[in-house]
């Protein structure tokens, strides 16, 4: 196998990726440094963003360091592993983001919504949150039943999302 051609391949679209992920760094930016902050109370993870930029960045150069000596031949089996290995590298690097604001806490879960994400599956375990004014998370009282009250945070499932502690 040919793994220069692989690496090759995996260095220029970690680069297109890498554009890719500065969309969402510049909205995290704007939020954080010029919206109003009654407009988006949330914390902010711009950082998250960034990291996970430099992240993909520092990959595509190893891999393109790699793939230096390649000489342009694909064949069937090195087509098939950098279609596997775009797939997985790219659901780990949107993962970043996930993991590194703590939106999510566990690093598989994340890897999970990052994939969901990337196929357009429509499966996610996040629920949209509120927030006071001040940035703290609005805690819910759900009635179950008329004897039951269960308190909880909006947009937690099964206790995978828990509120951002900044």
């Amino acid at each position: 196998m040919r793994f220069a051609e692989v690496a090759k391949i995996l260095g220029g679209y970690l680069y297109y990726f890498s554009i890719v992920l500065c969309f969402p760094l510049s909205v995290s930016l704007y939020y954080q440094f010029v919206a109003q902050p009654h407009i988006h109370p949330q914390p902010h993870c711009s950082t998250a963003f960034f990291l996970s930029l430099c992240c993909s960045i520092l990959l595509a150069g190893v891999f393109s360091y790699l793939g230096r000596s390649s000489r342009g031949d694909l064949f069937r089996r090195e087509a098939i592993l950098s279609v596997v290995s775009i797939w997985l590298i790219s659901s780990l690097i949107a993962a970043c983001p996930f993991y590194l604001s703590h939106t999510l806490t566990s690093p598989l879960d994340a890897y999970f919504e990052a994939t969901a994400a990337l196929t357009t599956t429509g499966s996610t375990m996040i629920s949209p949150k509120i927030f006071d004014p001040t940035g703290q998370e609005i805690k819910a009282v759900i009635k179950l039943n008329s004897n039951q009250i269960h308190n909880s945070y909006f947009g937690t499932v099964a206790g995978f999302v828990s509120p951002i502690d900044h």
